[in-house]
């Protein structure tokens, strides 16, 4: 408490020869001037404190409750450190987990993606692994059966090209035997036209396998941008010398 004197009466300034007599501070001249109120001021001292004052009319006095800013903020700044420590805990936690789940489900379509590319490139060994039991391991068990056609397909046209190998041969062979036999040169002449019949039927039907082959690759390739270009998340695909092969939509948004 301090009277209308400005001197202190109660409290733990009571009876204190080094307070000054006639102390201010905005708790004690609002009090003296029958104010009743609180607030965040500096007292006497010069301290920073959050007070509350009340005039005591019949009393002459002030009643004076303050505690020291610093004090009174120190719950409020040590709640604040722990939020700040467990959001950014939990945040971390967030990322962690986050790139955990892009991993997992970019894994399998990155192999998937990496099997296309050596298959364009005309590698037909790789097979796709299949990963999981949702839409991108129904796309590699799809995938992996189109790969065994086309390497049916390959050996199929290796074992044409060595046939006509052969005939070729047989028809060399044949040019040698009619140089020496003159006597049968018309039967020899038949029978090298009906070679070169079959040499045309065989290169017009490697011409429409190698046609089919064609489309059903870009077919295949139609099939996997569509599905890539789907995908909600970035993907991009480079080739075995590092340089960027493919990218969908979502990733030319992304970069």
């Amino acid at each position: 408490m301090i009277n209308n004197l400005r001197v202190f009466v109660s409290g733990e300034e009571f009876g204190r020869q080094d307070l000054p007599r006639g102390g201010h501070s905005e708790g004690i001249d609002r009090g003296l001037q029958r104010e009743n109120g609180r607030g965040s001021y500096l007292n006497y001292a010069g301290v920073p404190v959050l007070g509350v004052f009340r005039c005591l009319e019949h009393q002459e006095l002030v009643l004076l409750v303050e505690m020291p800013r610093s004090e009174a903020l120190d719950p409020a700044r040590q709640l604040a450190w722990t939020t700040l420590g467990v959001g950014l805990t939990f945040t971390g936690l967030l990322t962690v987990g986050v790139y955990l789940l892009a991993s997992q489900i970019s894994r399998p379509i990155l192999a998937i993606a990496t099997v296309a590319t050596k298959v364009a490139d005309g590698d037909l060994t790789p097979v796709a692994p299949v990963m999981t039991d949702d839409q991108v391991g129904t796309l590699a068990m799809a995938f992996n059966p189109m790969t065994g056609q086309l390497r049916r397909l390959y050996a199929g046209l290796q074992e044409k090209v060595t046939l006509l190998q052969q005939t070729e041969v047989e028809l060399n062979q044949s040019l040698e035997q009619l140089q020496i036999e003159k006597q049968a040169v018309e039967y020899h002449q038949a029978q090298i036209s009906i070679a070169n019949q079959e040499i045309t039927l065989l290169n017009d039907r490697l011409k429409n396998e190698n046609i089919d082959l064609a489309q059903e690759l870009k077919v295949s390739n139609k099939l996997l941008r569509q599905f890539l270009e789907a995908m909600p998340l970035a993907v991009v695909v480079v080739d075995h010398l590092g340089q960027l092969y493919y990218t969908n939509q979502a990733a030319h948004i992304l970069f």
